[in-house]
């Protein structure tokens, strides 16, 4: 009565009973029949069995049901001549794949680590691997539970200001060298190495700096990007378009002197302050500077050159100095400039017009 008369759920409890039962060691009569709790095995070349061993043959192992110790269970058992698997009874014949300590159903396929090669199951054991290798605009990696070649995402490191720094890794901090910086380089010995270093400069006041100029190296070309948008290529002026090398082209769009390189690195400078560094998921874990070391995670973005991460901003970007002698600094950094109570009310007043929307 308090199941409103539900045979599905007085089926499942007696379903439960006679499990209990069974593994106690009771032998039950058929319980089930055409019109009461009748038995499903929907699954092809399956038939219902109130007693079956708990240990059905499978492919990997066909004679499990002799060396099973277990009392015997209700089920679907295969039928005569099949095996399990998976969840599928199929012809001993039909049977997958052991690979790599892994087994695989006919017709299945896997990507090996690194994506060196795809191999596909073709029955009995007979696992057929080809070559492999991911296209110049994708990665290995597993998306939605397989590896494979997918198109490899990018991340965005942005300057801005006076200046503000957004890592790779979304992390924000505000430093105020007045140097040239290493921006982001690639921190392994692997192919497709490149460095952006900036230099900047005080702008009124001693506290705060901007950005000056942008540099890129790469493949042993320098292209600089310099105030109001004047470009330099190995020491050289230069007027965009230019293609200094094969897959590397300097341009003007829009506002920005954007360079694009076949290597997955792109830049878009406007001549003043404001720098976009953009990579594709290649290089994740690869890099290191001032925009983080895009591992997914911003707790190791302050990483001197020395490896080591330091919690203070000042002393990261401090490590990242690059020596210039064109560029003469001073290496002492102010505390920024502190606001007086009636300056803090006015900028309250002034940004209440967004904060409040």
């Amino acid at each position: 009565c308090a199941l409103n008369g539900s045979e599905a759920l007085l089926c499942s409890a007696l379903a439960t009973y006679a499990d209990a039962c069974q593994e106690a060691g009771v032998t039950l009569p058929p319980w089930r029949n055409a019109t009461f709790c009748p038995p499903e095995c929907s699954a092809p070349n399956s038939h219902y069995e109130p007693c079956m061993t708990a240990c059905p043959a499978t492919c990997l192992d066909r004679l499990a049901p002799e060396n099973c110790s277990r009392p015997c269970v209700e089920g679907c058992a295969c039928n005569s001549g099949f095996v399990l698997s998976g969840g599928d009874c199929v012809p001993e014949a039909k049977c997958g794949c052991v690979f790599q300590d892994r087994y695989y159903s006919e017709g299945e396929s896997v990507v090996t680590e690194n994506c060196t090669s795809r191999c596909e199951c073709l029955g009995n054991g007979n696992m057929t691997c080809s070559e492999l290798s991911c296209g110049p605009e994708e990665i290995c990696k597993i998306q939605n539970g397989l590896r494979g070649c997918y198109p490899a995402g990018t991340a965005t490191c942005h300057i801005y200001g006076d200046p503000h720094y957004t890592t790779f890794d979304g992390k924000l901090h505000h430093f105020q060298g007045a140097c040239n910086y290493t921006v982001v380089e690639t921190c392994d010995n692997s192919s497709g190495s490149f460095r952006v270093t900036t230099r900047n400069e005080h702008r009124g006041s001693p506290s705060w700096t901007a950005i000056n100029s942008v540099a890129l190296t790469l493949d042993g070309v320098h292209i600089a990007l310099r105030k109001n948008r004047i470009v330099y290529i190995n020491g050289a002026l230069a007027s965009p378009p230019e293609t200094p090398l094969p897959g590397v082209t300097v341009s003007l769009i829009g506002r920005y002197v954007q360079v694009t390189t076949n290597l997955g690195v792109q830049l878009q400078f406007n001549g003043d302050h404001e720098l976009f560094v953009r990579v594709t998921e290649k290089y994740k874990g690869r890099l290191c500077g001032l925009c983080g070391t895009y591992t997914g995670t911003q707790q190791d973005d302050f990483t001197r050159p020395d490896g080591v991460v330091v919690s203070d901003f000042n002393e990261f970007g401090a490590s990242w100095r690059v020596t210039d002698n064109e560029w003469p600094c001073s290496t002492t950094i102010l505390p920024p400039v502190t606001c007086t109570p009636s300056e803090q009310l006015a900028a309250q007043e002034r940004c209440q017009i967004l904060t409040d929307r």
